[in-house]
């Protein structure tokens, strides 16, 4: 039991959803609109996120997808509070 324990601890928090914007979802190489876009997922893909790796960055929170794909999952909202923010994914499981 202790092993699994420590396993768990140890695991990357992995979060599947599904991709929203009825345009799809840019898939960059790094966390960050100044990265190169290698693909678009289409509305109603099924993603599996890293959480671990969020960083926020150009107004959004980006996520990994893999080692070397990244994608904003999150817009966010005015600091003033006056806008809220915009899930790009509904997740189910975090």
């Amino acid at each position: 039991m202790n092993r699994l324990l420590v396993r768990d601890e140890q695991r990357v928090r992995l979060c599947d959803g599904v991709v929203l914007p009825a345009d799809g979802l840019n898939v960059r190489t790094g966390p960050g609109t100044g990265y190169a876009k290698v693909g678009v997922l289409a509305k109603g893909s099924k993603v599996r996120t890293d959480w671990d790796s969020i960083q926020r960055r150009d107004g959004y929170l980006w996520v990994r997808l893999n080692s070397t794909q990244w994608i904003a999952d999150y817009m966010l909202g005015a600091d003033d509070g006056a806008i809220r923010g915009k899930w790009y994914v509904n997740y189910s499981n975090c």
